[in-house]
Parts: structure tokens; sequence; C-alpha cells
């Protein structure tokens, strides 16, 4: 079952090019953020801390956009 479907939203998902997971088929491939947060592995230290502050920036200038058509933010 899509996304999509178990939400009942039709084809909007296909309208703005979002991209709609099988949920008992893609779900195994998703980063469980948690799991970042306690891990041991030298390459994974601090990525939790990384993803949150990139997300919180997408937040940011999307709380501060007054358009619901921005299409591209440059966070860099």
């Amino acid at each position: 079952m899509f996304v999509s479907e178990y939400f009942g939203l039709g084809d909007e998902f296909d309208k703005k090019e979002i991209f709609d997971c099988i949920l008992d088929k893609d779900s195994p491939f998703f980063i469980n953020l948690m799991r970042l947060k306690v891990c041991n592995v030298p390459e994974f230290q601090g990525s939790y801390q990384s993803i949150n502050d990139h997300f919180s920036k997408i937040a940011t200038l999307l709380n501060a956009s007054d358009s619901k058509e921005t299409k591209c933010i440059n966070l860099h």
C-alpha cells in the first residue's frame, strides 16, 4: 500500500512529484534517526545533530516564507 493510498490523497503526490513509498516494502530502507543518536560508529558520530540542524534550517526558512509556492531553498 502506498502512503498516498493510506492517507486517501489520490494523485496529489504525483501532481507534486513527491516520492510515494510503499509502506511494507520501502520502510526497512529508511534511516531510524534515534539509532544515529546512540551510534558508536566513528563515521556516524555527530550525524544525529547534523541531520537535525539541517532540517531545522529548512523549517526556519519555510516558516519565514510567505509563499506556498516556494520551490527551492539554498542552504549553503
